[in-house]
């Protein structure tokens, strides 16, 4: 991972995807962070626990965020 990539975020809305059980997916969050330096590099997205995205993070573990 280029961890140059975490100092160009700013606010504003991102789309997260996901793998779904038929595909692809994302969903669009206003609210995306780094929680902590290198090496760990671990950012915050916020979104409901009731949508479907998040579903797929808790299954594979794996997103996106753009």
């Amino acid at each position: 991972m280029n961890s140059d990539i975490l100092n160009q975020f700013t606010y504003g809305m991102y789309a997260v995807g996901v793998k779904g059980e038929n595909g692809p997916s994302a969903c669009i969050c206003t609210s995306v962070s780094q929680v902590s330096p290198m090496p760990d590099c671990r950012i915050s997205v916020c979104m409901s626990r009731e949508n479907y995205s998040h579903a797929c993070i808790e299954r594979t573990g794996i997103f996106s965020v753009s």
